[in-house]
């Protein structure tokens, strides 16, 4: 399932639509612009598409990460579909995965790259019904890789304004997704958090983020 909004997103979203089934040949990705026909109600054809995915992918630029239409299709993708295989895409060079906020910071974001997109297209292919081998997946991918990036290249110019990090922000998100892992794993060292070290492995993990 394709998520996007705003015309560098749709043109971005395109692109991925007919470029993945030649690399994924048992594939067949779903976009609201592409699979819903004229005159069709589209709300219904959304649900049943949310439905039947196993796999979402939503289109993020400068000026549609805090897109209200965005964040309530990412969560209605993330609750028809696991939340490890819905994965915002950045599209826009400047924007990092600890600038997103809301819903889609609690994703596991990809910057749209070479190694990133190598990397999604194998988590895709991990979830499918037929699965390709590893180095099948590779040699289709680098077959294909140049066409995809001359279209992301060709893209409309991004708009809108680059967020400044807040890194206390990142800070206490990153804190608060440790606590909720403690909590759902019930583990006895759930002390951990209420020490010091808990702050500075939050501090390790932004460091990360940030390089």
């Amino acid at each position: 399932f394709l998520s996007w909004s705003g015309t560098r997103s749709r043109k971005a979203a395109e692109a991925f639509y007919h470029w993945l089934p030649d690399v994924l040949q048992n594939v067949r990705p779903w976009m609201s612009s592409e699979d819903i026909c004229s005159g069709a109600g589209w709300n219904q054809q959304i649900r049943t598409a949310l439905n039947e995915s196993n796999f979402g992918i939503v289109f993020v630029t400068r000026d549609n990460r805090e897109s209200v239409w965005l964040m309530f299709e990412a969560g209605a993708i993330a609750k028809h579909v696991e939340d490890s295989r819905v994965v915002p895409l950045i599209v826009d060079q400047e924007l990092t995965p600890p600038m997103l906020t809301g819903p889609l910071g609690q994703l596991q974001a990809r910057e749209a790259s070479e190694d990133k997109i190598r990397r999604l297209v194998h988590d895709i292919n991990f979830v499918s019904g037929y699965q390709l081998t590893d180095d099948r997946v590779d040699r289709c991918f680098n077959a294909n890789w140049e066409r995809l990036s001359k279209l992301l290249d060709e893209l409309p110019p991004p708009s809108g304004d680059t967020p400044e990090l807040d890194q206390t922000a990142m800070l206490a998100q990153i804190l608060n997704l440790l606590r909720s892992e403690q909590r759902k794993a019930k583990s006895p060292t759930s002390a951990f958090l209420k020490s010091a070290s808990a702050e500075e492995a939050a501090r390790k993990r932004l460091k990360l983020h940030l390089h």
